[in-house]
């Protein structure tokens, strides 16, 4: 039999020579203008190279590196690089104020610093760029080259507006999700090409050929009848808002609190009045019961040593049950949604969740979506698991027994049909707003909003909203949400904080985006619809509220003003 270990030795000689093929890092680039933007799943672009002759194939894994150590969650997928070849490799981080962190790649025998590859720049508003295609590379702001645009329309987030002088000739899948971000709200701007003639698309593109289309979705088209390289860093300027950090804290302030809320529906229900009880009972037994008991010399000493004994193992166990986990506990998820809808059924949801489970086990969270992207809202500590990025992604978690996890998320969902029909809207200082808002989903709470002004909606007949008193400091709102209550009444008081936390939330958020319709959105408040829970894994109990958002468009505004 010795022959077969020298067999196993000579076989494993090659890998211990050689090992994994060496690859390198040449360039990284954040979102679409090589800056970061906080609150946002971030596009991180990586060009890879493989210079061993050797074809590498296997994991590329971001880490988030805190000193010497790893924290948060890694993002990890699989990848092949032929020899001497490269290849593009996109991630997509949640990135949250205050983030002081540096990344680190990692594959199969390796590993890369990234921090002399990444801009340090933080952004201010969202993106403007332009669609780097041949000779249009020069100029003088942002460029983004058309491959690296990504297939994944949720990673897109963080592009505001972009300039288009020439036909990407794209494959089905990005022209897709350019047209989906489009819908979403982009602005995009079509300038002439090199000789000075409008762009001509093709395939699903060439539905921007026609001059007559100014808008797709909630997205404005922007023609111009100059070459794109005529362009100046100034022009772009005046598209890009501006953006504070104290913004920036505000934006993640209804977060904050609603994780908060959201941990404490899950604690669990102690009859602390039985323990206090029976710690009171307990102590009156072990002293002076017990003094009292065995101050009578006629009882043998093993009597009373033995009660004491039976008296202490007695209220342990007493205490053990009455204080212990899983009494009438489930497994829960909690979330405050704010779902935009894009007119055809789809949502663009950003999630805020809470996961408790009773049981220990590695927890695999998939959305129902193939355009979705999840994380780890975390601080400095390693979460146990892995975020597997890419097509049919998802996210691996380690959960240990009666312990929670808090997730943010985006994703393109189908959800409950909602019709709003605009039957009146004049300025909000002067006359009142009307609409018919038709679904079977119940609407907890409806409002109507321009600029910075708030409204409450009030139903009035069948389906009939009506404006009514404008509400007062609706973006600071929120506040901390009190132990007491929610140990006493957990989902009444998360009912009460939620419209404050997501109202809050949406109007810093809404603050600092460029809205090509006027600032008119009507805002409907319903509970989680069954299409905007994860489709693994399953919960014994969802419980949670979606803020809707119906932008409207300036054509619909015209005919009331």
């Amino acid at each position: 039999m010795r022959w077969i270990l020298w067999i196993w030795i000579l076989a494993g000689l090659p890998t211990l020579a050689w090992g994994d093929p060496e690859l390198e890092v040449r360039d990284a680039r954040w979102g679409f203008d090589g800056k970061k933007r906080f609150e946002a799943f971030n596009l991180l672009t990586l060009q890879v190279h493989n210079p061993s002759n050797e074809p590498y194939q296997g994991f590329i894994r971001l880490n988030p590196i805190l000193g010497t150590s790893s924290v948060g969650l890694a993002e990890e997928q699989r990848i092949s690089v032929a020899p001497g070849g490269s290849r593009t490799v996109q991630f997509t981080p949640f990135l949250k104020p205050h983030g002081a962190h540096d990344w680190e790649v990692r594959w199969q025998g390796g590993s890369n610093r990234l921090a002399q590859l990444l801009s340090d720049q933080d952004a201010s508003g969202l993106a403007t760029v332009k669609l780097r295609i041949g000779e249009q590379s020069s100029g003088n702001f942002a460029s983004f080259p058309p491959e690296q645009f990504p297939t994944n329309v949720s990673a897109t987030s963080t592009l505001g507006a972009l300039f288009v002088g020439a036909d990407p000739q794209w494959g089905a899948a990005r022209a897709d999700t350019f047209l989906q971000w489009l819908r979403r709200g982009g602005h995009l701007h079509l300038c002439q090409d090199a000789t000075g003639e409008d762009i001509r698309f093709q395939g699903s593109l060439a539905v921007l050929n026609d001059s007559n289309v100014r808008s797709l979705g909630h997205g404005i088209i922007t023609r111009h009848a100059k070459r794109l390289r005529d362009f100046s860093r100034s022009d772009a300027i005046a598209l890009t808002p501006s953006t504070t950090q104290a913004q920036l804290g505000a934006i993640a302030q209804p977060r904050n609190q609603a994780f908060r809320g959201f941990g404490l529906t899950t604690l669990p229900d102690i009859p602390w009045p039985w323990i206090y009880a029976g710690a009171v009972l307990y102590l009156c037994l072990v002293g002076p019961g017990h003094y009292f008991f065995a101050r009578n010399s006629r009882r043998d000493y093993r009597l009373i040593l033995s009660a004491l004994l039976l008296l202490v193992v007695g209220f342990s166990f007493l205490f053990s049950y009455v204080g212990r986990r899983g009494f009438g506990e489930a497994d829960r998820w909690v979330t405050g949604a704010i779902a935009t809808s894009l007119d055809d059924g789809t949502y663009d949801v950003h999630q805020w969740s809470h996961a408790f489970v009773t049981k220990g086990a590695s927890y695999t969270f998939r959305y129902p979506s193939k355009h979705q992207l999840v994380d780890v809202d975390h601080e400095v500590e390693r979460v146990p698991g892995i975020l597997l990025s890419g097509p049919g992604g998802a996210m691996q978690l380690d959960l240990p027994r009666y312990s929670s996890r808090n997730l943010v998320s985006q994703a393109l969902l189908r959800g409950p049909d909602i019709d709003v029909e605009l039957h009146q809207w004049t300025d909000p200082f002067e006359g009142r707003v009307e609409a018919s808002i038709r679904t079977e989903v119940i609407i907890r709470k409806a409002y109507c909003v321009q600029d910075d002004t708030l409204y409450r909606m009030e139903l009035q007949g069948a389906n009939r909203w009506v404006s009514g008193q404008p509400i007062r400091n609706w973006k600071t709102s929120h506040r901390h949400p009190n132990h007491a209550s929610y140990r006493d009444a957990p989902w009444e008081s998360l009912n009460h904080d939620l419209p404050n936390w997501l109202l809050a939330r949406l109007g810093h958020e809404r603050s600092n985006d460029r809205d090509p319709h006027g600032n008119a959105e009507i805002w409907l408040l319903t509970d989680l619809p069954e299409q905007f829970r994860p489709a693994s894994p399953t919960f014994e109990s969802y419980h949670g509220q979606v803020l809707y958002r119906f932008p409207l468009a300036a054509d619909l505004l015209a005919p009331f003003n």
